[in-house]
């Protein structure tokens, strides 16, 4: 293969995980939209469904660690492969599609679903990092 057919490969990988990434952020969003008007999102089924879309996005590689400890036991700061999602990856998208800004008062109802999410995708990926699961790459959009 020659080295223009790689950068090829390797520039249509990364749009295709930027595409997955956008895909699973958009689910994401999508359904904290859907459940806008539930008073307390931290209850059943909405944790589950959350849940399901953060499993898929662990399945598909985008869950990661940002850190890790370094041979002299420092914890360094690691550069992913290829696009990963990070609580402020969701927030950040959040307020591209101006469903937040800056503006918005810690006080609003979708400034604290936010949070809650935010949390539940460090306590997640905190936990499979911690006892991983059985990774296997899902392509996501399967033609």
């Amino acid at each position: 293969m020659s080295t223009i057919q790689s950068n090829i490969r390797a520039i249509m990988g990364k749009k295709l995980w930027r595409n997955e990434v956008d895909e699973i952020l958009q689910q994401i969003l999508g359904y904290l939209q859907r459940i806008e008007d539930v008073t307390n999102i931290c209850q059943e089924p909405n944790k589950s469904e959350m849940f399901k879309i953060f499993r898929d996005a662990f399945l598909s590689g985008y869950c990661g660690t940002r850190y890790k400890e370094s041979k002299s036991g420092l914890i360094v700061r690691k550069a992913p492969k290829k696009s990963q999602i990070y609580d402020e990856t969701i927030e950040n998208y959040a307020r591209e599609h101006e469903w937040i800004n800056a503006t918005s008062s810690t006080d609003s109802k979708r400034y604290r679903d936010l949070e809650c999410v935010k949390v539940w995708w460090n306590e997640w990926t905190y936990a499979w990092d911690k006892n991983p699961p059985k990774r296997k790459y899902v392509r996501r959009n399967q033609s």
